[in-house]
């Protein structure tokens, strides 16, 4: 006869457990299982009304006798990820059959510090707290409605937190004394927060000697691990503020910036854990999304001054000059103005490192609003105070940026020479090719080009591709490998409109004579070509007008039409990418605006086609001068979780 293996009967036994267990008011679903998903629960009131607040099961039986060996669970790194996906909150409910016990945890407030994490899977402990008890219902009710209170784009506040401090004394530090010194503080932030909960509240703080939580729910808040305990003065100080600190930053991972730098900012320069690397980049991202760089600016001055908190001073001043798309321009005067004063007190106080770092970032901020004179006189002041810079390919290659960006082809050539000497990587070379490009060198900037592009190009190569074309078209049509650019002289009265064609190609050919990237000389003749029938050749000139002047709307429209007209996909695909990458949204209204029918489907269809190219982004890092007086370099990362 067969046999029932034991494990499908434990199956069997942990769900007509959680059945009986759970109120008979909610709804117990079961689920296929091919996901890792057993079941859903739904939550229905006292009134017996849908409440709309529901969430997912996974039940794991076992016979294992050793209480300790049956909570420690472990699942794969894939159902792990799985888990953190999903909308619904997940509740790992393990069923202990010797005892006939049921304990719970959600999946969300794994904990690494306590469990484990490998590239194969995750260790999940629970503990003989997570027993189902008389309270469990009304708790887990209080914790799923929270959850989904965090996902709404609004939060009813106060928050009320309940306080749970676990011991008489934490850090040398009496109960009575912690609640009081968190009182004090809450009653700055009265409208965001209130410390009146009980022990029905799913917003928790939990303070003992190993850690300080912060619960939200059903979900992932903020956990500051104390291992090695904390200093009795300090604790004194700054462990209220480091809380608040933490309930900001759960709040802000959530989707609640504002509501986090409102609980930060009052608190951010008395905190001890603020002063932590790992701390300070979500901190920063906090009040960059609540658009409060004012606020970040004026933290970062105060804590410059000082060696234990001139780190997340750095972070503070590095997440404003990577906003700097976001800044207006009294904003971005502001931050300069703010940079420069503090840049004045570290050379006032013998500090060139630091002052260096602050003419370099004030650099970059006035490189970015277009301030290109300003701009190198600031990355000078950089090199002047802190000569290693002149041995960084990077600063070499972003002050070729600025020459480049000033029209100084030159020197931004020797520059970009400079920074391959040092490190030849594939970007600098590709910039290097532009820059000879537009200080005439026509020749070796498309033996560069073509050295560096991969065959077909990738669509991030677009317009390092089309300049590679361009050239050849270029060379073949004016025989120029390499000149002295001059202004070209078109002549006071110049209209192609109200002269012969033949005088315009003339005009335009002694033009290109002076200055071979005229992007006038280009777009006159374009529009010759395009009036003989010659569509190849016009759009070629109309291509090398946009490149030339690449904010130029009308002949990269020209080139888009062109392209669709005699069916040239390869040009039609990366004048697109690259025409898009110049101008956003402006370059997709403009096409759409050129199509005589559906002009909505097809800004539609270009937008979803370009909607993922990253307009004038690049990676972020920080290069931060530390306390102990190395450079160092971080990613634009945030941290949830800290030991101190």
């Amino acid at each position: 006869m067969p046999k029932r293996p034991r494990q499908h009967q434990l199956e069997a036994e942990s769900r007509a457990m959680i059945r009986t267990t759970i109120p008979s008011r909610w709804v117990y679903r079961d689920l296929d299982q091919d996901y890792g998903i057993d079941s859903e629960i739904e939550i229905f009131d006292e009134n017996d009304l849908a409440s709309g607040a529901i969430f997912l099961v996974q039940l794991k039986a076992t016979d294992e006798v050793s209480l300790n060996k049956a909570l420690t669970l472990w699942f794969p790194i894939s159902k792990g990820e799985y888990f953190a996906s999903l909308d619904l909150p997940v509740l790992i409910v393990r069923y202990h059959a010797p005892s006939g016990r049921l304990f719970v945890r959600w999946f969300h407030n794994f904990d690494p510090y306590y469990g484990k994490r490998t590239a194969k899977g995750i260790t999940f402990h629970l503990n003989e707290k997570d027993c189902w008890g008389e309270s469990t219902a009304d708790r887990l009710e209080n914790e799923v409605q929270a959850y989904r209170e965090l996902r709404s784009p609004r939060l009813n506040c106060p928050i009320t937190f309940q306080v749970s401090i676990q011991q008489d004394t934490t850090h040398g530090i009496p109960t009575f004394k912690l609640n009081s010194n968190l009182r004090r503080a809450a009653n700055q932030i009265s409208h965001v927060i209130s410390l009146d909960g009980d022990e029905s509240s799913p917003y928790k703080i939990i303070i003992d000697e190993d850690r300080m939580e912060v619960q939200l729910g059903a979900t992932h808040g903020f956990t500051m691990h104390t291992p090695k305990g904390y200093d009795e003065t300090l604790a004194q100080k700054s462990l209220h503020f480091d809380i608040f600190i933490g309930i900001g930053l759960a709040l802000d991972l959530h989707g609640h910036s504002i509501e986090g730098a409102e609980i930060i900012g009052p608190f951010v320069e008395h905190s001890r854990i603020s002063q932590d690397i790992k701390i300070a980049f979500p901190i920063a991202r906090c009040l960059s999304c609540a658009n409060q760089m004012y606020k970040a600016l004026e933290i970062a001055e105060r804590f410059f001054v000082s060696d234990s908190a001139v780190d997340t001073a750095q972070v503070l001043v590095f997440t404003f000059i990577a906003n700097h798309r976001r800044l207006s321009n009294s904003e971005r005067n502001f931050g300069v103005h703010v940079l420069k004063r503090m840049a004045d007190w570290a050379e006032q106080h013998g500090q060139d490192n630091r002052a260096s770092m602050l003419h370099y970032n004030i650099a970059n901020l006035l490189r970015s609003a277009g301030r290109l004179r300003e701009s190198i006189r600031e990355y000078r002041a950089a090199a002047r105070l802190d000569e290693t810079y002149l041995s960084r390919a990077y600063f070499w290659q972003e002050l070729a940026g600025a020459m480049f960006d000033a029209q100084r082809y030159t020197l931004s050539v020797e520059f970009y020479r400079r920074a391959l000497s040092m490190d030849s990587d594939r970007e600098t070379k590709l910039l290097f090719a532009d820059a000879l490009m537009f200080n005439g060198q026509f020749r070796e900037s498309e033996e560069i080009f073509d050295q560096e592009l991969n065959a077909p190009p990738e669509p991030r190569d677009a317009e390092w591709s089309l300049k590679s074309h361009a050239l050849a078209w270029l060379r073949e049509q004016t025989k120029i490998d390499e000149h002295h650019r001059r202004k070209p002289d078109f002549g006071d009265e110049f209209e192609p409109s109200k002269i012969s064609d033949e005088e315009v190609e003339r005009i335009c050919r002694e033009a290109l004579r002076s200055d071979a990237l005229s992007a006038l000389a280009w777009f006159s003749l374009g529009g010759v070509y395009h009036r003989r029938g010659e569509t190849e050749p016009a759009a070629n000139c109309f291509l090398l007008s946009s490149l030339i002047a690449p904010r130029d709307l009308e002949s990269w429209g020209n080139v888009i039409g062109l392209a669709m007209n005699d069916g040239n996909m390869g040009l039609l695909a990366y004048a697109l990418y690259a025409g898009y990458s110049r101008n956003g949204q402006d370059f997709l209204s403009h096409v759409a605006e050129r199509s005589p029918e559906a002009k909505e489907e097809l800004f539609e269809i270009l937008s979803k086609g370009l909607g993922q190219i990253e307009v004038g982004e690049r990676d972020l890092l920080l290069r931060y001068h530390t306390s102990e007086g190395v450079w160092e370099e971080m990613s634009h990362t945030c941290h949830q979780d800290v030991d101190v």
